[in-house]
């Protein structure tokens, strides 16, 4: 069964909001990065999810795709198969947000609005396994 084990939150001050996690709830603080050179990332760990905080640029299309403002950006789910969850999405009129082959694959489901992804088996683990660092596309 697939998982999930991610999930990213848009926010204005992703340095603020991390520390608010940390020092209430005690989740850990696993990375801290820089992606697609539009947006910074912290990453905390409860456990079982990995939960990122987004800081995105002013003129980020992701940003724009999310939607105005703090909010729920998306959440991540580990599948073993990418190729087969990929082909299952597209027989259900899934719309790709990523170019083919890119990872994270991220998609919308038509009606429900919002935004998932998916990964291989490890790949919202933080810090990040070596084969996935900065990877753009397999």
């Amino acid at each position: 069964m697939a998982k999930i084990k991610h999930i990213q939150l848009k926010v204005s001050n992703r340095l603020q909001s991390a520390d608010i996690y940390e020092k209430v709830f005690g989740f850990l603080r696993t990375d801290e990065r820089r992606i697609r050179d539009n947006h910074g990332t912290v990453h905390l760990d409860d456990g079982t999810i990995d939960l990122a905080f987004a800081q995105y640029d002013d003129d980020s299309a992701e940003a724009e795709m999310h939607g105005e403002g703090p909010r729920i950006g998306h959440f991540g789910i580990e599948v073993d198969d990418i190729d087969t969850c990929v082909a299952l999405l597209e027989q259900h009129g899934c719309e790709f947000l990523t170019d083919k082959g890119a990872l994270p694959v991220k998609f919308k489901v038509p009606g429900v609005g919002g935004i998932v992804e998916i990964g291989p088996v490890g790949f919202f683990k933080h810090p990040r396994d070596p084969k996935y660092k900065d990877v753009a596309s397999l």
